[in-house]
């Protein structure tokens, strides 16, 4: 099945951060959620909101919201191989890397905007894994899958697949759902 997620990152307060977004923050370990947001060390704040399915952390959200702050969104879902990660400020995508492995092939890389420098740091080293395996013809692995992992981690400290500890995350409500 893998793991699926969607999440942004934003370098702000958690408290101004769920304002803007229409959130309200009931704690630590407040039971049940609607998203999950975490101060990482990093100082960059993490909403995530489980499954694949953009519910709530929409383009128009991330849209609006970069206005304030800029934003980077993940998506992961591992059961098919999709990775991505995109950058908004000012209303507009920056720039965005995605791998689509199912749809497109194990070598698949889309990306366009304008890029962080580390960005073909990562991807050259990434292909570069990629191309290793491939010799060794092992299978099950995607390296490609990682490149917007990998950007996402250097530039917020944040892994997807990094444990985050239940008591460090706030339970989020989005304000315009009716109270569980």
């Amino acid at each position: 099945m893998g793991f699926k997620l969607k999440c942004i990152l934003v370098e702000a307060p958690l408290l101004p951060l769920c304002e803007l977004l229409g959130l309200e923050d009931r704690g630590l370990r407040a039971g049940g959620f609607d998203l999950r947001g975490t101060m990482l060390r990093s100082g960059f704040c993490l909403v995530e909101e489980p499954g694949i399915y953009p519910l709530f952390l929409s383009s128009d959200l991330l849209q609006r919201a970069s206005h304030v702050y800029p934003i980077i969104c993940v998506q992961i879902n591992e059961g098919v191989n999709c990775s991505s990660a995109e950058k908004w400020d000012k209303g507009q995508q920056v720039w965005s890397v995605a791998h689509d492995a199912c749809s497109n092939g194990p070598r698949h890389l889309e990306y366009s905007g304008s890029l962080p420098e580390i960005f073909e740091e990562v991807k050259r080293n990434l292909f570069a894994e990629q191309d290793l395996e491939d010799r060794l013809e092992e299978d099950g692995i995607d390296a490609i899958f990682d490149i917007p992992v990998e950007l996402t981690e250097r530039l917020t400290g944040y892994r997807y697949s990094n444990y985050i500890p239940e008591e460090q995350s706030h339970c989020l409500f989005r304000r315009d759902r009716p109270r569980r």
